[in-house]
């Protein structure tokens, strides 16, 4: 299925999108490297996406360390009525998301359906828990000590998506991250790239109306310098990630005692 064609099923072609968020904006890679997005079952191209460089990682890392300093002075209830105004987006829009899930893909369109209301169900579920990040207050060992326990946000996360479930493992990894109050710079697989680039993306480009939430869109066919990026020890560059895990055959696994490889 091609580009034209499946922008002719959709009830809203702005949802097709071939473009990285950073900073808010809708970008191309800088020197303008593509790869494309095809469909598992005809092989036929779908869709060119921006082949992001490691330039490219860093930009978005310095806009998503920017803003989540505005992010986290939010209040977990602020946040949380951001991620429902997300959730109610992508169940606005589960057709025409499931309709994009299937070519690029491979999932029956009933099963691409399930997947989008599964993974929108991760945002209503820690939506509501935006609201409940609670502290503790620990017995100490001597009469006069009282030990607080306050939780704060980390920071910028990474986040890299796995290929069979493109929209939910996004919305399982985003969506808590979002909820505590630090921004996210994701990498979803270059196999199926483009169904969560849109929805996520209204975080980041103001589609909420007084504010957004901070997150970063990005796309690249392998994942090895994020894993070395990752070991850089300034505050600024340091990228914690949610999960250690292969997004495609063809790259490497960057694990806690594993160099990363080009």
């Amino acid at each position: 299925m091609t580009n034209s064609d499946l922008a002719s099923k959709l009830k809203d072609d702005t949802l097709l999108v071939n473009k990285a968020l950073v900073g808010g904006r809708w970008v191309g890679a800088r020197e303008g490297s593509v790869f494309a997005v095809t469909d598992p079952a005809t092989g036929e191209h779908i869709l060119p996406v921006p082949d992001m460089g490691e330039l490219e990682l860093r930009e978005a890392i310095d806009a998503a360390h920017e803003a989540q300093k505005k992010w986290a002075k939010l209040t977990g209830k602020e946040r949380a009525s951001y991620l429902r105004k997300l959730y109610d987006l992508v169940v606005q829009n589960v057709e025409d998301l499931a309709i994009i899930l299937t070519p690029e893909m491979g999932k029956p369109l009933q099963e691409a359906r399930t997947e989008i209301l599964y993974g929108a169900s991760y945002i209503e579920w820690f939506a509501e828990e935006a609201k409940r990040i609670y502290g503790d207050v620990i017995p100490g060992h001597q009469a006069d000590k009282r030990i607080f326990v306050l939780k704060s946000p980390v920071g910028v996360v990474g986040a890299i998506t796995p290929w069979n479930f493109p929209s939910a493992m996004l919305a399982r990894k985003l969506a808590p991250a979002l909820a505590v109050g630090c921004s996210v710079v994701a990498k979803p697989a270059a196999a199926d790239t483009i169904v969560g680039a849109r929805p996520w993306g209204t975080c980041g480009e103001g589609r909420y109306p007084g504010g957004r939430a901070e997150h970063r869109h990005i796309h690249q066919r392998s994942n090895g310098w994020f894993g070395a990026l990752r070991k850089r020890q300034s505050s600024k560059d340091l990228v914690y990630r949610l999960d250690e895990c292969r997004t495609d055959p063809d790259e490497a696994r960057c694990g806690p005692d594993q160099e990363a490889q080009p």
